[in-house]
């Protein structure tokens, strides 16, 4: 008995059937990416977060100054600076603290002050050294340390010892000079802060 030999299926079918199996397979393989892939995680905005503090400013009017190295604890008046006569408001029996400079702070500027250049005030001065250590009381009861850096005299019509736009410094200034026609200025800078 003869065997008839299987017929050939139309081209037609034959790409109709091979292009069902061809998208079957990529949608297979499409869902098993979406399955399989996380989801986004959406990002929400944060604006940074300022770490850190702001500065508290400390300050207070001088009342009191201290430099153990060189024997001076003189208590402190307010004092005047007169541009008109260059002069100061001067006394035998304290130091003064110039109240058009900056009081003593933790911020900026320059605190100045000042006395004779007698012993008892500020006569002993001429005799410290670099790294010397300086205390001011001050009235909101706040003691501000000083380490002494360096030393400059001018003509008392510089005032440039006013800056405000400085760190925080203090000046210890007397008259200086045989006629005491200049003025000396020893310079600290601000090492710390406590109270009282």
């Amino acid at each position: 008995m003869a065997t008839s030999k299987p017929k050939k299926q139309p081209i037609r079918q034959r790409v109709w059937f091979y292009s069902i199996i061809t998208c079957a397979n990529v949608l297979i393989i499409g869902m098993f990416f979406l399955v399989s892939t996380p989801a986004p995680v959406l990002a929400i905005y944060h604006p940074p977060a300022h770490h850190v503090k702001p500065k508290v400013i400390i300050q207070g009017a001088p009342t009191r100054v201290v430099v153990p190295s060189v024997g001076i604890d003189l208590s402190i008046q307010t004092g005047l600076y007169n541009p008109v006569d260059s002069s100061w408001t001067l006394g035998m029996d304290s130091a003064f603290y110039a109240n058009m400079s900056v009081p003593a702070n933790n911020n900026n500027g320059t605190t100045l002050i000042y006395a004779h250049g007698q012993q008892g005030l500020f006569g002993s001065l001429p005799d410290i050294q670099p790294g010397a250590t300086a205390d001011v009381y001050t009235s909101s009861g706040a003691v501000f340390s000083y380490t002494y850096e360096s030393f400059q005299q001018v003509d008392p019509s510089n005032t440039d010892v006013f800056a405000v736009d400085t760190l925080p410094t203090l000046i210890l200034q007397t008259c200086s000079g045989d006629w005491s026609q200049y003025r000396s200025l020893y310079s600290f800078r601000l090492t710390g802060v406590h109270t009282l």
